[in-house]
């Protein structure tokens, strides 16, 4: 079994990063994803606690819920390719083995 997490060591930016792997799954980050983390920052001197927490917000409610897609894909085994994150949304991109949706 594959760490849980290792960090890209070095970092390239590209128009996706790779900056990790979730449990042997790529993740990637868009270069937008990066403008609104400087733009976070930049509040960083009137209350750096806050936007500290902020940031860390932003970024792990996407991490996590895109890691939970994958956690389930695995479970269910199918073949999990990446994780992307965006401004607004990630995607999970994963091998299916049957219908999209089955109903019990």
């Amino acid at each position: 079994m594959p760490p849980l997490m290792r960090i890209s060591n070095p970092i390239r930016l590209h128009k996706m990063t790779n900056v990790m792997q979730i449990r042997g799954v790529d993740t990637y980050i868009h270069w937008s994803v990066f403008v609104v983390i400087a733009f976070i920052l930049a509040g960083v001197a009137s209350r750096p606690a806050l936007t500290i927490l902020g940031l860390s917000c932003y970024l792990g409610v996407f991490l996590i819920h895109e890691a939970g897609h994958a956690l389930v894909a695995q479970r269910r085994r199918c073949g999990v390719i990446s994780i992307e994150l965006y401004p607004i949304f990630g995607i999970t991109k994963f091998e299916s083995h049957g219908p999209r949706l089955t109903i019990v």
